[in-house]
């Protein structure tokens, strides 16, 4: 399990999708366009903003709107042409820069959102939103002090930004802080207690502060203001998982997969937890379908070597292992250590079989043949001379 739940990623970055979505002027049509925006109806929404753009290529609002639809419609490399357009534009649109950020930052490009956040903070230093996108994206990117600074400062600015508490709760996790944790996920759930963000952030500080039960609390809360939110069964069923409470963890994890089937930490969690329970061909199914969405799923590669470990296919098993430590070597990934290890262990077994398969016909356990009449096979050496 992560140590920042996504779904406190996922709520923050809707918040901030929707909470910009209201920078539209110029045109009536990109007017409309905010108007369906604010709505909800993001394919409308880009239609008005096009009908815009074709009578005059020049709005950067219009540009702006319709990037801002294609983003909530997880679109994101459209909304980026768009908000790129709208800098193009007007170079001081400080929200087309935030959003190209999030929007770079969901395709996986976290590193390079980081720029155009910090572009967006130097235009509008006193808009605390800047400063809860960057906290967000440095939080993905595991830079937790710099996340907790920029959390920080947008509270300075606005005391009661929910956004900025739930993502400085989440860093204060990745330090190991969770006191802290769990005082700023609180925080959030006064500000907002029908917020399923807040009990997120709470539960997943709980889960690794080791309060396991306290963690599914909190869980239980999240699933309660939303059932159909996967990354609730995702904390409840990592919770039960660590209470030894198994069967509770498998069916939370397959509703998380039922849920999102495209989200790999569900697949590769309820593969672990069927290799844990000895379902080991329901463990290699759920890894195949993780691999397929990304060869490169350390934790699946990892889980099949092990359940060919289990099966005594020691061959199997290394190279499973040794592809985990060639695509993992560069990170900081744990999951590499423990192939390491559990590589090591499978060279022992193979070692062992094969002594013993030695040893099966006719060899001395110490590597050498027998001597004195003890075997009527003759030593690869005699055998050599009377050729």
């Amino acid at each position: 399990m992560k140590q920042v739940p996504s779904i406190a990623t996922q709520l923050s970055l809707l918040l901030l999708w929707m909470g910009q979505a209201t920078a539209q002027t110029p045109g009536d049509a990109a007017v409309r366009g905010r108007a369906l925006l604010d709505r909800g109806e993001y394919a409308a929404a880009v239609e008005a903003c096009t009908s815009a753009i074709q009578r005059d290529a020049t709005l950067s609002d219009a540009f702006y709107g319709r990037g801002m639809a294609s983003g909530l419609m997880k679109d994101y490399d459209a909304a980026i042409r768009d908000f790129s357009v709208a800098v193009q534009l007007n170079p001081t649109m400080a929200g087309a820069y935030r959003n190209r950020g999030l929007a770079l930052y969901e395709k996986g490009a976290g590193p390079d959102a980081i720029p155009d956040l910090s572009k967006a903070i130097e235009l509008e230093p006193r808009n605390p939103v800047g400063y809860v996108n960057r906290s967000l994206v440095r939080l993905g990117l595991r830079d937790f002090d710099g996340a907790i600074d920029d959390a920080s400062e947008a509270l300075v600015l606005d005391e009661n930004c929910v956004a900025a508490y739930r993502n400085r709760s989440g860093a204060y996790v990745g330090v190991r802080k969770f006191d802290l944790a769990m005082r700023d996920a609180s925080h959030a759930i006064r500000l907002k207690p029908d917020d399923a963000g807040g009990y997120a952030s709470r539960s997943q500080a709980a889960f690794w502060a080791r309060d396991f039960e306290s963690a599914i609390l909190d869980a239980n809360r999240v699933l309660q203001i939303n059932p159909e939110l996967a990354d609730g069964y995702k904390l409840r069923g990592a919770a039960h998982q660590e209470l030894g409470q198994f069967a509770e963890a498998e069916r939370d994890w397959s509703k998380a997969v039922e849920l999102a089937p495209a989200d790999i930490e569900s697949r590769c969690s309820l593969a672990a937890l069927h290799y844990v329970r000895g379902n080991l061909d329901s463990a290699v199914e759920e890894c195949q379908k993780a691999i397929e969405l990304d060869p490169a799923s350390l934790r699946a590669l990892f889980t099949l070597g092990s359940v060919h470990f289990v099966r005594g296919e020691f061959s199997e098993a290394v190279s499973k292992y040794s592809e985990v430590i060639r695509l993992g070597e560069k990170s900081d990934d744990p999951t590499v250590a423990s192939a390491y290890y559990a590589r090591g262990k499978a060279y022992q077994q193979k070692a062992d079989a094969d002594i013993g398969a030695a040893i099966k016909r006719g060899l001395g356990p110490n590597g050498q043949w027998p001597r004195n009449g003890e075997s009527e096979q003759a030593e690869p050496s005699d055998a050599a001379e009377s050729r």
